[in-house]
């Protein structure tokens, strides 16, 4: 039985080992310790400092740094949050403008309709923006996006006008307060078709 290939290897692996040291001593980089991942590891590491006190700031200075950065991302939350609730506020105060609006609107088409005079149709609420005096109404846009208002002739008290609203018959007024809700009753209809149609 031949022992040389065992001796061979083993003579290759003892030549390995003294070429790395020789390569260390030298200062040349070794193919398993001195490669390019281990120089970026290292470089990558924090430098610990070396005395007790040193280390105590160390610490307090990794500390007030991870709570800046706390801070400002709560800051951050804070303010997509109220970004958000600003929108939503915006967008339920539009949409409640005009399912108020159109309630309105049905009121004003069904008093004139009915013959009964209209004072005044406006949309929005608070300082007028623009009015427009039409033959017996008046027109006007207002400054709050927050409904509207079908002012009748008669509509609070009777005011002795045979076109006021109290001077109609019962069935002409129940059609007029009931057109208010079936104006948005047909605007829902009309929204659920285009949705589903598209």
């Amino acid at each position: 039985m031949s022992l040389e290939p065992e001796n061979e290897n083993v003579n290759e692996n003892v030549n390995e080992n003294v070429n790395e040291n020789v390569n260390a001593e030298a200062g040349e980089p070794s193919p398993l310790t001195d490669t390019p991942a281990a120089a970026e590891n290292e470089t990558a590491m924090p430098e610990i400092p070396a005395t007790q006190e040193e280390r105590v700031v160390y610490r307090w200075d990794y500390r007030e740094q991870r709570a800046a950065a706390a801070t400002a991302a709560t800051a951050e939350r804070r303010k997509s949050l109220g970004i958000y609730i600003g929108l939503v506020c915006a967008m339920f105060a539009v949409c409640l403008g005009v399912l108020i609006a159109v309630h309105e609107l049905g009121h004003f088409l069904a008093a004139k309709a009915c013959g009964v005079q209209v004072n005044e149709f406006s949309i929005g609420m608070g300082p007028t923006l623009l009015k427009k005096q039409g033959k017996e109404t008046l027109y006007s846009l207002r400054l709050l996006p927050l409904g509207g208002f079908c002012a009748m002739e008669g509509e609070d008290e009777d005011t002795g006008d045979p076109r006021a609203f109290t001077r109609q018959s019962a069935w002409k007024r129940l059609i007029i307060l009931c057109a208010g809700a079936a104006m948005n009753f047909l605007i829902g209809l009309i929204l659920i078709f285009l949705v589903f149609s598209t």
